[in-house]
């Protein structure tokens, strides 16, 4: 058994808890307050998932607004599961890579070309370069175990998965190596930026609110600029 799965369940319990209080608090439903037979009716579910999906909007907008530093700085065990819930049913596929880092990526690739992308989620980076043609090997690295089985089974040829955090993903060589809006989420982004220089000779860095990641971007102040898309050569 891994040593920090009695962590990773009390923290989602933890997590859980506290979601399932704001929405008894803000529906007015209390364990043992109606019937089960109440609980079961049509229109009670209905009433408790409508406001259960209104409640984690809410929740969810405000952590992504407020949050990223913090998150940043979380143990790997707490981002995993943060992570694990985030892509559990999150959507995936080539429609969701960003038209402006596929473009740029697209225009340096050779068929030969290797690419490490770094957070890599669902692989939608992979599915948008595979629609496109390209064939070359990619390797994706997300800290989340859960969204990288699942797209192993997709089945996607000529690619690896590697389940690690951005602060120490193994030594990959590749010739690009990709942080599409995730470089910010590392506990130390130099180092993370510097590993990524030492896998890869040219390093592709999408930021869209430059001012909210500020830090992030004097980082990049060698970078060629292209729009979201910072390039280090």
């Amino acid at each position: 058994m891994d040593a920090l799965q009695p962590v990773q369940k009390a923290a989602e319990f933890s997590v859980g808890g506290l979601l399932s209080f704001m929405i008894h608090r803000d529906t007015g439903y209390a364990p043992g307050s109606v019937s089960k037979q109440a609980l079961a009716s049509p229109s009670s579910r209905s009433f408790r998932t409508r406001h259960h999906c209104a409640i984690e909007k809410t929740v969810t907008q405000w952590w992504h607004s407020y949050t990223v530093p913090a998150r940043s700085y979380m143990p790997d065990a707490i981002k995993k599961i943060l992570w694990n819930r985030k892509h559990k049913d999150a959507p995936a596929g080539a429609q969701f890579c960003p038209d402006d880092f596929l473009e740029l990526l697209l225009s340096k690739l050779k068929p030969s070309s290797s690419v490490l992308d770094l957070g890599c989620g669902s692989g939608n980076l992979l599915a948008a370069l595979r629609n496109r043609g390209w064939q070359g090997h990619y390797t994706g690295v997300d800290i989340s175990d859960s969204v990288i089985e699942r797209t192993k089974k997709v089945g996607w040829p000529n690619a690896d998965w590697v389940v690690s955090s951005l602060d120490d993903f193994p030594a990959l060589k590749a010739d690009f190596a990709c942080f599409v809006e995730s470089l910010y989420y590392a506990r130390h982004p130099e180092m993370a930026l510097q590993r990524a220089r030492e896998c890869a000779p040219v390093v592709l860095v999408r930021i869209v609110h430059s001012g909210q990641h500020a830090d992030v971007v004097e980082l990049l102040d060698k970078a060629t600029r292209h729009g979201c898309v910072y390039v280090l050569e």
